[in-house]
């Protein structure tokens, strides 16, 4: 579904600097320290959930929804935590998990209705803020169940703020793999104008068979400032990476990882994965020989 392709879609803007992102390595991806669900739509609530990592934290004031075409009324939050923050002041915050209940009334001429999402949090010992995210999520009214989030609803929303329209992931990054018959297999990545990938999520795993993956030999990188994961390095052109591997045994399913973003919209995509079927012939490694079948003894015979 493409519900689930864009359910981890990034809206970021920048609220404070991301200095302080740059020298804490080891934080969490916002994803991870903020887990939001899917929303739950019944008797005319909708009902969000987030998983907070522990030692961070989510504000109260920084909670908004917002609907295009949905009446929403009364908004109830879980318990909170006064917290004197260093970046706020004194404020409402949630440790562990959030519940929000956003009330609405149902249109009877309205089956489906896009919600937009926002909230901000902190990782306490570090002081570091993460900046605002929006999530954005269509839900079925008329049967009140949640519903499949499409391209062109999310490209409808974001034109009205933006004026930009957001390619699907196949579009705005390609991937051709190619052994090269020396042992190596070759990723060949066209990435669209206006977008870009990072270097770091560019992943190679095992998934059957027996095989073993070297270091990937990554082309020369261009640094950014990104919104979502602070100083790193991207790709914004077409490039190659070779993919050294050894001990192939056999048909071996190899999975190729990576993951991009737009930037005139500031949408990141969720982790795209593909997955390439190789073997010695296509690699251009010469099968390993059984032990049985090697000899140690020389036959000469003299006529």
């Amino acid at each position: 579904m493409i519900l689930q392709h864009f359910k981890k879609l990034i809206l970021s803007v920048i609220l404070m600097p991301l200095s302080s992102l740059a020298i804490a390595g080891d934080l969490l991806d916002v994803d991870d320290a903020f887990k939001l669900n899917t929303p739950i739509v019944k008797d005319n609530k909708i009902e969000l959930n987030w998983q907070i990592a522990d030692g961070y934290y989510l504000y109260k004031k920084r909670i908004e929804i917002k609907s295009a075409n949905l009446d929403l009324t009364d908004i109830e939050f879980s318990k909170s935590k006064i917290k004197d923050d260093p970046a706020f002041g004194r404020s409402e915050v949630y440790f562990k998990q959030l519940k929000v209940i956003q009330n609405f009334n149902a249109n009877a001429n309205t089956s489906q209705s896009i919600i937009q999402v926002k909230y901000q949090g902190c990782e306490e010992t570090k002081g570091v803020c993460y900046p605002p995210q929006t999530r954005i999520f269509t839900i079925n009214t008329a049967q009140n169940q949640p519903a499949s989030l499409g391209l062109s609803s999310l490209n409808k929303l974001l034109s009205l703020s933006s004026g930009n329209e957001l390619l699907a992931a196949n579009e705005a990054f390609k991937m051709i793999a190619t052994p090269n018959g020396k042992g190596e297999l070759l990723l060949d990545f066209k990435v669209v104008t206006d977008y870009h990938l990072y270097r770091d999520k560019i992943k190679v795993k095992v998934l059957t068979g027996g095989a073993s993956i070297g270091k990937l030999e990554l082309p020369p990188s261009v640094k950014s400032n990104d919104v979502v994961f602070g100083d790193v390095e991207v790709y914004k052109q077409d490039f190659q990476v070779k993919v050294p591997v050894t001990g192939l045994v056999g048909a071996t399913t190899l999975e190729i990882e990576y993951q991009g973003c737009s930037s005139t919209t500031g949408v990141c995509y969720p982790p795209e994965k593909q997955q390439i079927d190789i073997n010695e012939a296509s690699l251009g490694i010469l099968p390993s020989l059984p032990p049985s079948s090697v000899s140690n003894t020389v036959t000469i015979t003299i006529t």
